[in-house]
Formats: structure tokens, sequence, C-alpha cells
């Protein structure tokens, strides 16, 4: 059908860091086109420049063969290419639909939205499975519909290029597989996908062609029939990867976290009754499709909302209602949204590393340097913000911090999202090191695969309600899945 984007050459450096390197592929119309690399591997680089937000030091990019005009996102926009940022662009006060037409000549003030625009708006939504809660501020949503109404974004303003950074990175298996449909729907009818995504295991589901960057360079390109996972993983890091730590049998200890007839926060999906416990030496993982109730249960734990009902033991100290939980120093927390609440995005990367620490341990720039050598933040520099690291290296430099802490509890929520494979393979080592050296672990993850490999113990929330548990090592597979969408086991 012919390319409709193409890269000429794209280099683009920042300081001594280069970040393109005179890029260089196709993007065909109507299809699925599919970019693979290692955090840091230049990714986000490239597609800000092609939505705008950048522009390049050298090299062009054509749309339709002809060149598209670089440093501006409404020129971009009018090109017809649509971004749906991995860090989501949205006015959390604002509702799902202001958010969306936001910006539209139509709309002289936000609480006079045009009727047919919303009713577009909402068929929209309808017909490709896309529906969000559009009346409700974004802040009061779910990381999950938050993307749902960054994608309605694209397609209210009918772009016909679409820029989708990590999509998949916040949704459930069971969202994965309608948003693909709803994308391939899409590509049938014109429009061309281009998609970062980290899972290997997408690239034979969505893809039509894979292009992999390393190093800011193309490092292989092949339609998705012609490679296999071990060739991507070549061409992603250069080596294989190697499995996770081998997993001892847990030795638990003394209970480090209690949850007792929990409940807390509000609406159809807030937890009700939960009922857990983490002890020291063990990882216990929370699944699930979500927006079932795990966000509430962290923030209950971590005293952002109040308890209703119920109990929480931390370190051997309960709360209940309508207490707030105070965290101890010997808790480490990996967040959800590792922009919102995990780094302060203008303090330098050697600052964010003493965030919650006593002035008497606040490390040394020789010790941050060690510290991120550690974790492999790149560029190695604690000088440098935090805002200018790549989303996969700001996730490495917010673990730094929380694993560096040898605490008594960590809360891992989603910690290998927006990782590349190699990437979550250390987080994994790390992980399942803190739990030999005796830290508890409470996991939230949506990836089950992810669940399973770490957890000594499960739990699947559906609807703020635990609907299945087990031990991990005799997980019946058939029961979970049937947990996962709200049948009985």
């Amino acid at each position: 059908m012919g390319a409709v984007v193409s890269f000429r050459g794209i280099t683009r450096r920042f300081g001594s860091l280069l970040a393109n390197d005179a890029i260089s592929f196709d993007v065909e119309r109507g299809s699925v086109h599919v970019l693979l690399g290692e955090n840091g591997a230049g990714k986000t680089t490239l597609l800000s420049i092609l939505a705008g937000f950048l522009r390049a030091d050298a090299g062009e990019i054509l749309i339709d063969g002809q060149p598209l005009e670089q440093g501006s996102p409404r020129v971009s926009l009018r090109r017809g290419i649509g971004l749906c940022a991995q860090h989501f662009l949205l006015a959390g006060a604002l509702t799902g639909a202001e958010n969306i037409l936001l910006g539209s000549p139509e709309c002289v003030g936000l609480r006079t939205l045009p009727r047919a625009r919303l009713d577009r708006l909402l068929g929209i939504a309808r017909a490709n499975g896309l529906d969000a809660p559009l009346d409700l501020p974004v802040e009061e949503l779910s990381v999950a519909e938050q993307e749902r109404i960054e994608i309605l974004k694209l397609l209210e303003r009918d772009c016909s290029i679409l820029v989708l950074d990590e999509p998949t990175s916040v949704l459930a298996p069971s969202e994965v597989r309608p948003l693909f449909a709803t994308l391939r729907a899409l590509a049938a009818q014109g429009k061309t996908i281009l998609l970062v995504t980290h899972r290997l295991a997408e690239v034979t589901e969505i893809a039509d062609r894979v292009t992999v960057l390393r190093g800011g360079r193309v490092a292989g390109e092949a339609a998705a029939g012609e490679i296999d996972r071990d060739l991507l993983v070549r061409w992603i890091v250069g080596e294989e990867i190697q499995p996770p730590l081998a997993r001892r049998e847990a030795r638990p200890g003394e209970t480090v976290l209690a949850l007792r007839s929990l409940r807390c926060g509000t609406g159809a999906c807030a937890p009700q009754d939960v009922s857990l416990m983490v002890r020291a030496g063990e990882v216990v993982g929370i699944g699930g499709v979500l927006g079932n109730g795990q966000t509430e249960i962290v923030r209950a734990i971590t005293g952002q909302i109040p308890i209703q009902s119920g109990e929480i033991e931390i370190l051997g100290r309960r709360w209940g209602a309508p207490q707030r939980t105070r965290l101890a120093d010997e808790i480490a927390w990996i967040p959800e949204d590792r922009r919102a609440e995990g780094l302060a995005l203008e303090m330098s990367c050697g600052e964010n590393l003493r965030v919650g620490l006593p002035w008497r341990l606040f490390p040394g720039r020789r010790a941050a340097v060690d510290l991120l050598r550690g974790f492999d933040v790149r560029p190695l520099d604690p000088e440098l913000p935090a805002a200018s690291l790549s989303g996969g290296n700001q996730q490495r430099l917010l673990l730094a911090r929380e694993m560096s802490r040898r605490a008594r509890l960590l809360l891992a929520v989603h910690p290998t999202r927006g990782l590349d494979p190699g990437a979550t393979a250390f987080v994994h080592e790390r992980l399942l090191a803190a739990r030999a050296a005796g830290t508890g672990i409470l996991l939230v993850t949506g990836d089950l695969a992810e669940l399973l490999a770490l957890s000594d113990r499960i739990a699947i929330l559906f609807r703020g309600r635990v609907g299945y548990a087990a031990e991990a090592s005799g997980v019946d597979g058939q029961a979970m899945n049937r947990a996962l969408v709200g049948l009985s086991p």
C-alpha cells in the first residue's frame, strides 16, 4: 500500500548523549508497525520528533512522501499524526470528555461542550470498545481508564497515524485483546498504527512489521512472520536474557503486613472484606483486571485513604476505622505512577535517591553513581533532572531508591511496567533477592506470568473482593481465569 511514514537519517543528541543515530525505516499505510527496544534505545525520542515535540538535529520525516515540518505538535496533528504518550497528557481536574475536546474550535467554554460532538464521541467509544466514564474528572479514573481517554482523543480528531507508546503496559490481559481488535479494525479502515511495546508475545499477535532499536540505531527490521523470539531478544539486548534467580522454597518469618476484613474507598469495585497476610521472606501477589480494588488497597496501606472498616497491621502496629496508616522507615514502596507518586521530576537523580532518607544516610555523589550504575540508570549522571530520563530509566531510578532501603516490607505495584525484557528480568532478580534476604513483599501486578513467577501465594480480586486465593505452586489455572472475570471457581 506504500509508505505513509518514512524516517530518513533521524539523528538527535541531548548533550553528549546520542539518543537517535541516523535512524531510517518506513511504516506502511494500513499496517500495525511495532517498535521495540530496551529502555534508553531511543524510541520515545523518535516518537517525540514525529509528534512535533522535538526537532531532529539531522535527517527528515516524510509523510506520504512530503517532508514533515518538525518541532510543531500542531503541524504534526494537522498531518494526521496523533500520539498517545506513555505518560498521559491529561488535565486531572477536567472530565474525560473535556480532555478529549480540549482545544477544539467549536468548544467556546469547557462547560458548554457541543451536544453533537459529545454524541459523536460516545459513538466512537461504543464502536471501538473504549467505554470510559467521560463525565468524571480524570484524576478520579484508573490508569487503564485514563489510557482509553487518550486513545479516544486521537480517534475523535480523525488521526490517520496513531502513535501508541506502551499502550498495553497499564492493561490487564483481558483488556489487551479488545484493544488489539480495535487497532486491527482501524488498520483495516486504512489507519496506520505505530506501536511501542516491550512484550514480545504481542509482536506475533498484533504486528505486521517490526523495527528494533538498540543504542539509538536500528538493530533489525523484518515482517513479523519472518522472526522469532530468540532473534528479537538478540536484536533488543544483543545477548540472551539470563533467567531469574533460582527460587528457593520460602521460609516465612514474622507477619509484616496483615489486612483483616478491610473495606476502603468508594465505588462498585472498592475493596470489601479483603483479608490477606504477608510474612517476612515471602512474596504475596495480588492479581486481577486493573480497576478492581488493587489501587485502593495500596492507598489504604500507604495512608492515602482512610479505613472504613476492618484493620491493617503493619510491622506489629494496628490501624482501624476511621484511621489512616502511617508508614514506618522500614517500608519501601514502588508506586503505581512513578511520575505522580514516585519521583520529583524537577529534582536531580541524586536528590531523588535521597528522598525519605535521614540526613545522616544521604548518599554522596560517589554513592549515588554506584547506585545508578547498579540499577543501570542511563545516563549515569546524578546531576541530571529526573524529568530528562526516559520512562524506563525513571522506573530504574525509583527502583534504585526503594530497593536499596533494605526494608522489612516492600510494596511493589506494577514494578516492571514499561520495562524492556532485560530490565524486567533484572527487577525480578532483585525482588527475589530481597525475598531471600527476608523482606516481605506485597506484589500488585496485572501481568499473570509475573504474578505466578514471583509469588509464593496469590489472591485474585474482582470488584473489590478476593475471588480466588491459593499457593502459587498449586494454582488451578481454570479457577484463576474464572475468578478474573467474576465467575466462581
